[in-house]
């Protein structure tokens, strides 16, 4: 049944686990599949050793944090983009409830968001890359509106 999918994703994610914990290591010493050639240059190059230790206190700057305007951009985002979500995934319920739709007819109207982004976003990728390559946008603005869409 429907609640199969919950199962499914749970023992992917318990297999991912397991893997992770296995093949990942906390210090590049601890890695039984490192070369000695790679751990002198991790050692010279990231400027850590085998004593090295993480400092127990570190104190965050969470005033600094929660005031940076680029965090709430993010967060602004983040949010708007789970709404998109949401919106696009009530659509086939709102259609068929409000109209009286089909379930043939909800499909198309449930597919059509979606025809309508992969045909744009090549073309609006390949709009910015242009703008961008012939320097009438910097990366930024191009890269603001397509996180807004």
């Amino acid at each position: 049944g429907w609640s199969y999918i919950f199962y499914i994703t749970g023992i992917v994610g318990l297999i991912w686990c397991a893997v992770w914990l296995t093949v990942v290591k906390d210090k590049p010493e601890d890695d039984p599949h490192i070369s000695t050639e790679e751990l002198k240059y991790l050692r010279e190059n990231l400027d850590c050793g085998p004593n090295d230790s993480i400092p127990k206190h570190i104190i965050y700057p969470w005033d600094k944090f929660v005031t940076s305007m680029p965090v709430w951009a993010i967060v602004v985002a983040d949010i708007s983009m789970s709404w998109g979500n949401t919106l696009m995934a009530m659509l086939p319920i709102f259609v068929r409830e409000t109209y009286n739709y089909e379930v043939d007819e909800t499909g198309f109207w449930s597919l059509l968001p979606h025809l309508v982004m992969a045909v744009l976003m090549p073309v609006a990728g390949t709009l910015a890359d242009w703008l961008r390559n012939t320097e009438v946008l910097t990366t930024t603005q191009c890269k603001s509106p397509g996180h807004s869409a």
